[in-house]
């Protein structure tokens, strides 16, 4: 991976955020797939603006998404990278809780997010993508499994 790579040649983080909408199912069997399809979009944009520029955002499939946070700047023992990712979950948390404007009436999304961090969680992409709810955020904005990344160095 790319992103792994040139955080290993400048000492960087990388963290890939998954998320899983929560109450999509609902809007999809209530209102239709056309209006299940609008709301992915409405929710694609809204995580585009809660993230830098050079982050990415990509929909994983159904009403999963993926947010890879690069050139994160580790901090004494993990915990700047910590911080950072906490800001960006909390800001994506704060979009997705404005209504989404649809010609069915205003909807409001939620979203269970768990994350990996490259190097804490691992050295490579594989080992990473498979330890995403070491740390998670449930919808419930509750972080009961949440651990700091010094105990992961």
């Amino acid at each position: 991976m790319v992103a792994i790579a040139r955080a290993k040649r400048l000492g960087s983080a990388v963290a890939v955020l998954f998320l899983d909408l929560d109450r999509f199912k609902p809007v999809n069997d209530v209102h239709g797939h056309d209006m299940g399809d609008e709301v992915l979009k409405q929710v694609a944009m809204r995580l585009k603006a809660a993230v830098r520029d050079a982050d990415l955002v990509a929909r994983q499939s159904g009403d999963e998404f993926i947010v890879l946070l690069t050139d994160i700047a580790p901090g004494v023992a993990g915990a700047h990278v910590e911080a950072t990712i906490i800001a960006v979950v909390r800001r994506i948390e704060s979009v997705l809780e404005q209504p989404l404007g649809l010609r069915v009436g205003d909807v409001r999304m939620r979203a269970s997010i768990g994350w990996s961090v490259f190097p804490y969680d691992g050295d490579d992409a594989r080992t990473c993508s498979g330890r995403p709810m070491s740390r998670c955020i449930g919808a419930s904005g509750e972080h009961p499994s949440l651990t700091s990344l010094e105990h992961h160095a």
